[in-house]
């Protein structure tokens, strides 16, 4: 296909190269153009046509393609509860409240760690309700995942949770959504 364009090029410039241009002016002041010559017509001088070279692209001449700018690595801190922190809730209603040093990118999700288990499956928030904890000692850490992939992790708490009594305990309630 390059071959074809750069000898249609080669052909074309050949032919502009080798033919005259003549202009006349008729009885009615019409001016008029022509490659055939005619008494009275005079030769018009045309420029060398522009010339075209075509190479393969490197490296160095290449567009550039514009890349987002690096995002620096996340880093997650849980900002509530706090370490050794007693938390009465007779629902065991546990919230957890996350800072990071920056939005969360494309892919980037929250995982929640109760006593080294996954706590729900991943989600895009900073926000989290842990719901019907059972009372006592709790560990809690928080990961960023990336398409699976841990890429970031708080600091491990634990926190105590105070309930009423275990024969009070709440059904769980429908998961928000």
């Amino acid at each position: 296909m390059k071959i074809m364009t750069v000898l249609s090029l080669l052909a074309i410039h050949t032919s502009l190269a080798a033919t005259s241009i003549y202009t006349w002016q008729d009885e009615h002041g019409i001016t008029h153009f022509s490659d055939m010559p005619r008494q009275g017509a005079e030769t018009v001088a045309l420029a060398p046509p522009a010339t075209v070279t075509l190479s393969e692209p490197d490296e160095a001449h290449a567009p550039r393609q514009q890349q987002p700018p690096a995002l620096p690595p996340l880093s997650l801190a849980l900002v509530s509860p706090t370490d050794q922190q007693t938390l009465r809730d007779n629902s065991g209603t546990v919230i957890l409240s996350l800072s990071t040093n920056r939005p969360l990118a494309e892919h980037e999700q929250i995982l929640v760690l109760l006593d080294g288990a996954p706590y729900a499956a991943p989600e895009a928030s900073l926000h989290w309700q842990l719901h019907n904890i059972d009372r006592g000692s709790h560990r809690l850490q928080v990961q960023a995942v990336k398409d699976g992939k841990v890429i970031a992790s708080s600091q491990a708490i634990t926190v105590f949770l105070h309930r009423a009594s275990m024969l009070q305990r709440t059904p769980p309630g429908p998961e928000p959504k």
